[in-house]
């Protein structure tokens, strides 16, 4: 079967990006609810992080099927530059988000140990 390319409008990309970018803000808030639940906070926005997390996910999933089948025609495109292409993406602001975390955690103990040895 032979491919045919069907490309996205430039509106319709931007308003798919920017459906993606809301549904991963409200998985986030949907994290700080939880954490305000923890805390003795009244949950106040059940099933948002749920069904934000289900959008963000096939709306990811469509963007990523749909570059890779553009890029599977090219010459020389393989798993590897695949697996490369996305390493790259993702990896970067992941270890960014790592470290920064571990610079909050080890300000947390040396500022406030006392905070840190009773929930422990």
């Amino acid at each position: 079967m032979a491919y045919t390319k069907h490309p996205l409008s430039h509106s319709t990309s931007i308003w798919l990006d920017l459906l993606r970018g809301l549904s991963a803000q409200l998985v986030l808030l949907g994290h700080l609810q939880l954490l305000n639940t923890l805390t003795g906070t009244p949950y106040s926005l059940p099933g948002v992080q749920t069904i934000a997390v289900i959008v963000f996910f096939i709306l990811s999933g469509f963007f990523i099927t749909r570059s890779l089948r553009d890029k599977l025609h090219v010459s020389g495109y393989d798993f590897g530059s695949f697996f490369i292409d996305r390493f790259s993406r993702i990896y970067p602001a992941y270890f960014g988000t790592l470290c920064f975390v571990a610079i909050v955690d080890w300000f947390y103990i040396e500022h406030y140990p006392e905070g840190y040895e009773s929930q422990g």
